[in-house]
């Protein structure tokens, strides 16, 4: 949680975060709740889906946060 928070502080007003869309609550709590609030727009993304990923992913993306496996369903992170 502490290396979430201090990246997506990274991240400025007016830039995006691209996000799994099954991880930890606390990440998810993270990102959904206060991470906005500093002017931040965070994207949860299928990341099972390379399209999706790559359709959400633009100029103003500046961190894409993926966590395998997941919690709490565990699913992993496999790119072939």
């Amino acid at each position: 949680m502490s290396t979430l928070s201090a990246v997506a502080n990274l991240v400025g007003s007016g830039q995006e975060i691209v996000a799994r869309d099954d991880i930890y609550g606390g990440s998810d709590s993270l990102l959904s709740r206060f991470t906005p609030k500093s002017g931040v727009l965070v994207k949860q993304v299928k990341t099972s889906d390379l399209d999706e990923v790559a359709a959400v992913i633009g100029p103003k993306t500046k961190l894409v946060w993926l966590e395998s496996p997941t919690n709490p369903r565990y699913k992993l992170l496999i790119f072939v």
